[in-house]
C-alpha cells in the first residue's frame, strides 16, 4: 500500500505539470487492467469498451476472455446540453459513431504495476469538441473543462471483483459553471443482449469495515442476462454512495435513432439528472438490448443528492465510482461494498452516512480509543479541505501545516478542545493570508506528546 500511495502524491505532482508547463498533444492510446475475475481496457480520451480506433479492444471482459461491453464512456455536462463525453451521438450521426469530444493532454502513466495492483493516470479536456464529427444537438463549443483521471485495480480478494475510476474536473474557464455533472455511459451485452434486464438498487447497510460502524446507503445500477444470470455488472457510486441519478435504458426507445428519446445531447445531461419514477423498482421495459447511464453532482439534502456541482474558474469536483462485477447477486454486493471499502480506508476519500447533510462528512460517532488523525477530504483539494481528529479526553492541540522542506505554512489551530471528533478547514493560505503554491503538504497533528502527521495534495 505505500507504494500505491507515494504514486498518488506522484500523481499529484503531476497535475502540477498540467498548468505549469502544458505538455505536447497525445495520441489516443489505452492501458488494460486485469484481475483473476475480470480484463478492461482504460483509453486516455475518456472511453472504456469496443467503439474507438483500436478496433476491437478488451472491453469489459467477465470472465477473462469473454466481453459483455459494448461502450462504455465518461460524460461530464451543464445544461441543457452541452455535454463533453466519448459516448454514440444520435443527432446528425449513426448509433455506431462515437462522439469524441475528449481529447489527450496527458497520456496514460503508469503508476503502480505490481503484484498487488495496477494505478493509471492521464488527463483530457474538451478541445475536441470545437471540431466534432458528428452534429451535436448542443453548442458546437468546449466545455471549459479539464478532467483528470485515475483508474485502480487489484489482485487479491476482497477487491479482485471491481474497478475504481477516480476523476477530478477543473473549470479551466473564466466564467463558473453551474450544475455541473459527472457521470457515465455503459452499453452492456451480457451474454445475450436481447435478453438483458437490471435495475436500480437500494440498501442500507450498517458494515463495521465502512464509516466507522454507522449506517449508510448502498446504491447500485446493475444489468444482467434474463435467461443467464451470471454475471452481475454495474456501477455503485464511491463519492458519494448515492447518484443524482441513474437508469437502465431500453436503447430500441432511449437510445437509437428513430427511437421516442435518443440519445442526443440534451437527453444525456437529462438522462444524468433526472430519475425516472419507476426506476428504483426495477427495469420497466423487461428483457432485451440494455444500457446504463448515471450521473454524479455536487449538492446533498440530508444524504440525497439535489442538484450539481457549482464550480467557479479554477475550482474542481472530485467524484469516484466502480465499476463491479460478481457471479450472483449476493457476490456483486460483496464486490461493491469491498470497493467503498477500499475507497474510505485506501484511497483516503469520505463515504456518506445516513442523515448527514454535507458531501463531505465521513465523522464516526462515539469517542475514539486514542488520538486519531483522519485522511484529509477532498484530496487532492482546491481551495479548501477538510482535517478531521478525534480526542479521548479533553486536550490541547496543535495542527500545523508544512511544506516539504519541513518549513511551517500554517498553524490552523493552537488550543483546548474537549473530547470527540472536531473538523478544521484549510483554505490554502499561510500565516500571512497569502496563497500558497500547488504542491504537496504535510498536516501534523501534536496532542499532549502524541504526534499524528499524513500528507495532501493542493492542485490549482
Amino acid at each position: 500500500m505505500r507504494a500505491l500511495v507515494l504514486a498518488i502524491l506522484v500523481v499529484g505532482m503531476g497535475g502540477l505539470l498540467l498548468k505549469a508547463q502544458t505538455p505536447p498533444r497525445c495520441q489516443e492510446a489505452l492501458a488494460e487492467h486485469q484481475s483473476p475475475r475480470f480484463r478492461t481496457a482504460i483509453t486516455n480520451e475518456g472511453t472504456l469498451g469496443m467503439l474507438n480506433q483500436f478496433g476491437n479492444p478488451p472491453g469489459w471482459q467477465w470472465p477473462p476472455g469473454v466481453n459483455q461491453l459494448f461502450e462504455g464512456a465518461i460524460m461530464v455536462g451543464i445544461p441543457p446540453n452541452q455535454v463533453s463525453d466519448g459516448a454514440r451521438v444520435i443527432s446528425g450521426g449513426s448509433q455506431q459513431q462515437l462522439d469524441r469530444d475528449f481529447r489527450c493532454i496527458w497520456n496514460v502513466d503508469t503508476l503502480a504495476f505490481t503484484s498487488d495492483s495496477i494505478v493509471y493516470y492521464t488527463a483530457y479536456d474538451d478541445s475536441n469538441a470545437q471540431f466534432p464529427p458528428l452534429a451535436d444537438d448542443g453548442p458546437n463549443a468546449p466545455l471549459p473543462i479539464r478532467v483528470e483521471q485515475w483508474s485502480y485495480s487489484y489482485a487479491y480478494p476482497p477487491n479482485i471483483g471491481y474497478l475504481i475510476l477516480k476523476l477530478i474536473v477543473t473549470n479551466i474557464g473564466a466564467d463558473t459553471l453551474n450544475n455541473l455533472l459527472i457521470g457515465g455511459y455503459l452499453d452492456w451485452d451480457i451474454n445475450n443482449y436481447a435478453t438483458n434486464t437490471g435495475m436500480v438498487y437500494f440498501e442500507t447497510l450498517n458494515d463495521p469495515n465502512i464509516g466507522h460502524g454507522r449506517p449508510f446507503v448502498l446504491e447500485l445500477v446493475m444489468q444482467w442476462d434474463d435467461s443467464q444470470p451470471d454475471p452481475y455488472l454495474g456501477v455503485v457510486p464511491l463519492s458519494q454512495n448515492v447518484f443524482l441519478a441513474s437508469r437502465i435504458a431500453d436503447n430500441a426507445e432511449e437510445i437509437y435513432p428513430g427511437s421516442s428519446s435518443p440519445f442526443s445531447e440534451a437527453n444525456k445531461y437529462g438522462y444524468m439528472r433526472h430519475r425516472r419514477a419507476n426506476d428504483p423498482f426495477g427495469d420497466p421495459w423487461g428483457p432485451g438490448d440494455k444500457s446504463m447511464v448515471f450521473g454524479l453532482g455536487g449538492g446533498l439534502n440530508r444524504g440525497v443528492p439535489d442538484r450539481g456541482f457549482r464550480l467557479a474558474p479554477g475550482e474542481a469536483a472530485t467524484v469516484g465510482f466502480a465499476i463491479v462485477g460478481g457471479n450472483g447477486f449476493q457476490e456483486f454486493i460483496t464486490n461493491a461494498v469491498a470497493a467503498l471499502n477500499k475507497w474510505f480506508y485506501d484511497l483516503g476519500n469520505p463515504v456518506i452516512l445516513v442523515g448527514d447533510d454535507a458531501v463531505e462528512e465521513p465523522s464516526p460517532t462515539g469517542l475514539p480509543e486514542t488520538v486519531v488523525l483522519m485522511p484529509n477530504y477532498p484530496n487532492p483539494f482546491n481551495p479548501v479541505t477538510n482535517v478531521e481528529f478525534g480526542l479521548r479526553n479533553a486536550e490541547w492541540v496543535t495542527l500545523r501545516i508544512y511544506d516539504l522542506l519541513g518549513r511551517e505554512v500554517k498553524t490552523l489551530v493552537s488550543e483546548r478542545f474537549p473530547a470527540g471528533y472536531h473538523t478544521v478547514q484549510w483554505d490554502g493560505t499561510d500565516n500571512h493570508g497569502q496563497r500558497v503554491a500547488s504542491g504537496v503538504y504535510i498536516y501534523r497533528l501534536q496532542v499532549n506528546g502524541v504526534v499524528k502527521s499524513r500528507k495532501m495534495v493542493l492542485l490549482k
